[in-house]
């Protein structure tokens, strides 16, 4: 693929935002997308290679885009975007590795955290590795149509560079991907600092590990989480720990957050009653069946108390609610996949999708 070409893995909601964002230019780049299987691939050429995005009851027909399975790339990859599930990265990722290289810049847009260390250490260990771009989007989509999206809620992307991936010093002209997507007018996609972009991705990740597990476990949309004060109780003590942690954590990596737990939980209560009607993803996923990301969520902060521990450092606060909620979601994973499930409870999912699937109404805050 040339400089001017872009791969996406992961033709979900978010996935199809961006890729017709960028078809949608006056001068696109080659768009190709990359499929879990072959299967995928062939739906998507028998769907007339198209994608539809519905905006305000409006239907925008894309095409001309490049389809391949993942499995068969045969070509260097200069430009990547990831809007895959966050537990399902490390390996969708995998059969791509022989086309990346330290020339290769890597976008990753999806929920939770974590995805960037987890690749970083099964795939680039002390060695040479692509550029990586950190993106958070707060875009609402969802899809009851294959290779339909409707964009339910106009949101924008927010992009920064991985300090500690840079090739080299700097520069003051962005990376080409950046460049086609800040130029895309439907995606309101922005460069900001590595700093800004860490504070907005953990306090959208404080916002997840209230309203995931939460009506995951008591089967109720978000709005349950303000009305009833036993689940208010809840929010707030996941937040306190939440802060405390992720200040100490990030203090480790020279970056100053200052998360107050009594501001911040009314940013999360702000949260829940501007999505009061949505069903999170988490409760979709354990109710279909599938792999949450909670090891990405929750599972994201006792990663870092585990790292904090190590370095000798000291948070304030112990995990121990969100251990307790890690556990919880594990043990529903486990009984939604059936008696053969493992104890572990590492079902994957039919197909690759980015991490806005399924969602009949999902909350911009949680793609």
């Amino acid at each position: 693929m040339s400089k001017q070409s872009i791969a996406i893995l992961g033709v979900g909601n978010i996935g199809s935002l961006i890729a017709t964002g960028l078809k949608a230019l006056h001068k696109p780049p080659h768009v190709t997308l990359l499929f879990s299987s072959n299967s995928r691939r062939a739906s998507f050429v028998q769907h007339g290679s198209t994608i539809t995005v519905i905006r305000s009851g409006t239907k925008y027909v894309y095409d001309g885009f490049n389809a391949a399975a993942a499995d068969n790339c045969v070509t260097h990859i200069d430009n990547l975007i990831i809007t895959t599930k966050s537990h399902q990265t490390v390996q969708a990722i995998k059969p791509l590795l022989p086309f990346l290289s330290s020339s290769t810049d890597i976008v990753l847009i999806q929920n939770g955290a974590g995805t960037y260390q987890k690749l970083k250490k099964e795939y680039w260990h002390n060695k040479p590795s692509p550029r990586f771009i950190q993106g958070v989007t707060d875009h609402g989509a969802n899809s009851s149509v294959p290779f339909e999206v409707n964009h339910a809620s106009i949101g924008s992307i927010r992009l920064a560079v991985v300090p500690e991936s840079e090739r080299h010093a700097p520069s003051s002209e962005p990376p080409y991907m950046l460049q086609l997507l800040a130029a895309c007018p439907d995606l309101n996609a922005t460069l900001v600092s590595y700093e800004e972009i860490t504070e907005i991705m953990y306090r959208k990740l404080v916002s997840n590990c209230c309203i995931n597990p939460l009506t995951a476990l008591y089967r109720v949309p978000n709005g349950f989480l303000a009305e009833n004060q036993h689940a208010r109780d809840s929010v707030y003590q996941i937040t306190s720990e939440c802060c405390h942690i992720l200040n100490a954590y990030n203090t480790l990596h020279g970056i100053s957050l200052g998360f107050v737990p009594a501001k911040m939980f009314d940013s999360v209560l702000q949260v829940i009653k501007l999505t009061a009607q949505n069903w999170s993803s988490m409760f979709q996923d354990i109710h279909a069946g599938k792999q949450s990301e909670i090891d990405f969520i929750n599972g994201f902060i006792l990663d870092a108390y585990a790292e904090i521990s190590k370095h000798g450092g000291d948070p304030v606060a112990k995990p121990k609610i969100n251990k307790f909620l890690v556990s919880m979601i594990k043990s529903l994973e486990a009984a939604a996949a059936g008696p053969a499930a493992t104890t572990d409870s590492t079902a994957t999912t039919d197909s690759l999708k980015d991490s806005t699937d399924p969602a009949p109404r999902v909350s911009p805050h949680d793609p």
